[in-house]
């Protein structure tokens, strides 16, 4: 399940943190710059480090690896994004997770007809989400199911 990262505050990071990896997750830092992406990448791969090092389950990062052979892979590069969600049964869209964010445009992943998970803080992408079939809206301070839109 990809995530969507590309506002790597606190919130996000305990949700990364809380968030129970499987096998074929894909974590994508952003898309604001390389040096951004760069960064972002260091923190959440020392976070999945952290996570998992007593455990089996191996990560990478895809500027290293350039595959998707890991576990975990953390999708540290520009322009990879349309290619995740072809391949993507779902998608988690981080800044719907955030007050200030306002949500990520689930256009991308909806054209794929990938099921897309987002915080209910949509304020700037709100039409887009009212566009598109799939979209599942969740409050990440309680465990009751996703509402569907």
């Amino acid at each position: 399940i990809p995530f969507s990262v590309l506002h790597l505050e606190k919130k996000i990071v305990s949700l990364l943190a809380r968030y129970k990896f499987k096998k074929s997750s894909l974590i994508n830092v952003g898309s604001r710059n390389e040096y951004t992406i760069k960064q972002y990448a260091i923190l959440i791969t020392k976070l999945v480090e952290n996570k998992y090092k007593n455990s089996d389950i191996t990560y990478s990062r895809y500027s290293r690896s350039n595959n998707f052979d890991a576990d975990i892979t953390i999708v540290d590069m520009m322009g990879e994004l349309n290619n995740i969600y072809a391949i993507s049964d779902v998608v988690i869209l981080g800044g719907g997770f955030i007050k200030t964010a306002g949500g990520h445009n689930p256009i991308e992943p909806a054209f794929f007809n990938t099921i897309v998970i987002s915080g209910k803080t949509i304020f700037n992408q709100k039409s887009l989400f009212e566009a598109t079939n799939n979209c599942y809206f969740r409050n990440k301070t309680n465990n009751q199911s996703a509402q569907r839109r």
